[in-house]
């Protein structure tokens, strides 16, 4: 389990905000439209970030959830002036005044708010305000500006009544007949946010929700429809339709499940041709997952490009299904209702089972946006609270220090804690606080926060965190600190920001296998020929590896292309200098074959490669360098003196620096000694425009070979610098050459700590 958080940086700067004076806050130039917020006015506040965003585009006007609690967050439902939380406001960088609409208010447990962030993106920080205790009138919340970015109609579904209104100013409420009233379930608890709608109840199958006919409605050149479903069934043997808006004529658009079908089929009628999309709604099987809350999302352009129209449709923030056309084609338009849980009301093939949080934009939303969609919902830390740090707050604490560090001082380096019950006297991981360790700190000896990734929680054994060290020696010490129910964020992607471009702990028990380094690509299984249709046989996951779990590859036998690969990234291409690392497992009575392999761009030479030559016990690097983008170039290979161990975990790492002074500028090492070295050449060609793949534990697709690695692969990571020779060999003395890398002291109670809620 990754421990998900934010950068130490962000914290520094979201505490300025959460303690801000009247001039950080107004420091903003004032729109002519907007309402500057005095933080005089209000008793307390608090910063929120979005460490749950995983996008690169940034997001304008995004409708964030933001989640209050005095459990989760410490917010203070006793220290609001004005009931149901009307004296809480929100603002941004500048200090204006952002929209905001409470869909729960609940001072007995969670509340529920949406805020409209005017730009979001992986930097961005809000601040929430409440207490009133300014004189005349608090700024005015207008909650239907929230939904002013594109939104036609949302409709949050959560309502006792027989009015399910809409949120946006456009007002398209659903009603339910009085007589119907018995068939659709109302204000059902335990929606995807706060309650839902359920149809389909009781005997009968007339179930369903309608909104009067609205031009709003038709001829829509751009779209988006995005809804939460939870089903216990899917389609019985009379089909179900989810929504439809159906005129006399014709019918604009369909979103239905047929006979016995898993998957939600679309069907978007276009400009008086039945031009129907199809959309399977799934996730590698086609089916939509039961017993759960999934995020549906379709969306269509007709003018994607200048000759074609484009058409997705998304399952839990993943695209699962896409369609062009040739043609630019408008949406129908009809005299019909919006009919949502049925064809109307009279009908008997009603949806079967509960929805929440209803959308329609008149914009084609790009895959970020659904995304974040998705998990501003699912993720309950996607919108956090900027706690300011305070070390007294922990109960516990415990020291690490590095004697094995003797290979001189190194920056920014990723050090491996392992924790565990058994080793460190006293510890308990009943003394932490928040699942997962979610509220495990570590301090530099000058006690700043340092940036750490939870790669394994294991309450049970052994836990493995990687902590980013400003500067490790041999007497280096950091501490670690725990018992804090409002531990601050840190960042997990900062652990790797020293020039990785590409970090992979390979020890999921399935596809695909995560990344650590932001804008990098997942290893995902592939497979390339007919000869190989099932592209997971002879992958045995989450197996005992170098550090945590591995993946191995020795059972894919003449599975020949079949591979693990991550989508080609520029970032792991044209690098002047880099370093590729792998941990291997080699089993001596096999042949041998690629742990990693980077294609250069289709049918061309890799841009880099290491693998163990067939027949032989060796280790072999191969890179090809240019000065142009038109040649392939020269190519560089690198062959160890000598065999290499079989049958136990192996460190290889190859460097190359094209800048260096040193006769030998490419080198090889094995288990953190040099191996062998060779004369470079020139840069590395970056294949621009390439849709080249990088291919774990196989090459890329050489038909009529049999290349898998022959053994178990782990801790896989390429940078854009070279490692030192220093560096390289405390990283391998950190995981498997000294076992005294480490030392742990005594767990103890932190001597001023206390469990307090923060005010």
């Amino acid at each position: 389990m990754k421990l998900f958080s934010r950068s130490r940086q962000m914290l520094n700067r979201g505490c300025a905000v959460a303690l801000a004076t009247a001039t950080i806050l107004l420091s903003g130039a004032l729109r002519a439209d907007q309402t500057q917020i005095d933080p005089a006015n209000f008793n307390h506040s608090f910063a929120i970030t979005f460490a749950g965003y995983s996008g690169t585009e940034v997001l304008n006007d995004f409708p964030a959830l933001v989640r209050l609690s005095a459990e989760k967050n410490g917010f203070l439902y006793g220290k609001c002036k004005l009931a149901n939380g009307g004296d809480i406001r929100f603002a941004d960088a500048d200090g204006n005044l952002i929209p905001h609409e409470i869909d729960t208010w609940n001072e007995g447990g969670e509340s529920l708010v949406w805020v409209k962030v005017p730009s979001l993106n992986v930097d961005t920080t809000i601040t929430a305000y409440y207490g009133w205790k300014g004189d005349g009138t608090i700024p005015e919340n207008v909650s239907s500006n929230v939904w002013s970015n594109g939104y036609v109609g949302v409709w949050h579904l959560g309502e006792d009544g027989l009015t399910f209104p809409d949120s946006t100013i456009n007002g398209l409420d659903f009603s339910c007949s009085q007589g119907n009233a018995n068939y659709v379930g109302r204000g059902i608890e335990n929606g995807a946010i706060g309650k839902s709608v359920e149809f389909s109840v009781g005997e009968s199958k007339k179930g369903g929700l309608s909104a009067e006919d609205n031009a709003l409605l038709d001829g829509f050149q751009t779209v988006t429809f995005e809804f939460w479903t939870y089903q216990t069934t899917h389609a019985p043997g009379r089909g179900m339709t989810l929504f439809r808006k159906q005129g006399s004529e014709n019918t604009a658009f369909r979103f239905y499940q047929n006979n016995n079908d898993p998957r939600t089929l679309v069907g978007f009628y276009l400009d008086g041709l039945e031009g129907t999309w199809w959309a399977n709604a799934a996730q590698g099987s086609g089916t939509i997952p039961l017993d759960q809350w999934n995020h549906q999302a379709y969306t269509y352009n007709w003018q994607f490009s200048a000759t074609q129209s484009k058409s997705y449709g998304y399952l839990n923030g993943k695209q699962i299904a896409s369609r062009t056309g040739n043609t630019h084609y408008t949406f129908l338009s009809n005299d019909g209702k919006f009919c949502l849980g049925n064809d109307n009301a009279s009908s008997s093939n009603a949806y079967v089972g509960r929805m929440d949080e209803f959308r329609i934009s008149n914009i084609a939303r790009s895959a970020d946006w659904v995304k974040a969609t998705y998990d501003t919902v699912h993720n309950d830390e996607f919108a956090l609270y900027l706690v300011p740090n305070d070390w007294k707050r922990y109960s516990h604490t415990f020291s690490v220090s590095f004697p094995g560090a003797t290979n001189g001082v190194l920056s920014a380096f990723p050090v491996l804690v392992t924790v565990s019950e058994s080793a460190i006297p006293g510890f308990r991981y009943a003394d932490c606080l928040k699942e997962n360790g979610g509220d495990l700190r570590f301090a530099d000896e000058n006690a700043n926060l340092l940036d750490s990734e939870i790669e394994v929680w294991n309450t049970n054994g052994v836990s493995l965190v990687w902590v980013n060290v400003p500067s490790i020696a041999s007497g280096t010490t950091i501490k670690a600190y725990y018992g804090w129910d409002f531990a601050p964020a840190v960042n997990h992607l900062n652990v790797w920001a020293n020039g990785f471009v590409g970090v992979w702990h390979l020890g999921e028990s399935e596809s695909p296998l995560h990344v650590s380094v932001s804008g990098a690509s997942d290893f995902k299984t592939f497979d390339g020929s007919a000869k190989a249709p099932d592209t997971t046989s002879g992958i045995l996951w989450a197996q005992a590896g170098a550090v945590g779990k591995a993946v191995s590859f020795k059972q894919w036998g003449d599975y020949t292309n079949n591979c693990v690969r991550a989508d080609y990234r520029d970032a792991y291409n044209g690098m002047s200098a880099l370093t590729v690392e792998a941990w291997t497992y080699r089993d001596s009575t096999l042949k041998g074959g690629y742990v990693l392999d980077m294609v250069q761009r289709p049918g061309s030479n890799q841009a880099y490669c290491m693998y163990d030559p067939t027949n032989n016990q060796k280790v072999r690097f191969e890179f090809w360098t240019t000065n142009t983008v038109e040649n392939t170039g020269k190519k560089t290979t690198l062959t160890t003196s000598g065999n290499v161990p079989v049958d136990t975990w192996v460190y290889q790492a190859a460097t190359y620096d094209s800048e260096s002074q040193a006769a030998n500028n490419a080198i090889l090492y094995i288990n953190g000694s040099v191996s062998a070295s060779a004369a470079g050449g020139n840069i590395p060609v970056k294949a621009t425009g390439s849709s080249g793949n990088l291919h774990l534990g196989n090459a890329h697709n050489y038909t009529g070979y049999n290349l898998p690695f022959p053994g178990l692969i782990d801790e896989v990571r390429i940078s854009n610098v070279a490692r030192s020779a220093e560096w390289l060999r405390t990283t391998y003395d950190m995981i498997k050459g000294n076992a005294n890398f480490s030392t742990y002291g005594n767990a103890k109670a932190n001597k001023t700590g206390s469990i307090v809620y923060f005010k």
